[in-house]
């Protein structure tokens, strides 16, 4: 609820809205919700990309993030 509710009052884009993507992400991989937080990091991960660029620290590690949910 909280991702949403950001999402809709501050846009998708917002520092706050990217960091309830993160943790809702990172809650339902704790969770088991594998596969729905996959799709939520990587949906992440490409904002983050066109916010920040591909090489900033924080793209890179949520990359790598993403990479060790998909192998593991």
């Amino acid at each position: 609820r909280v991702y949403k509710l950001r999402r809709e009052v501050l846009g998708e884009k917002h520092p706050d809205s990217l960091q309830a993507m993160h943790d809702l992400a990172i809650t339902w991989i704790s969770r088991g919700r594998r596969d729905a937080a996959i799709t939520l990091l990587d949906e992440y991960l490409r904002l983050r990309r066109t916010i920040l660029g591909p090489s900033h620290p924080f793209t890179k590690q949520s990359a790598q993030i993403l990479n060790s949910w998909k192998t593991g």
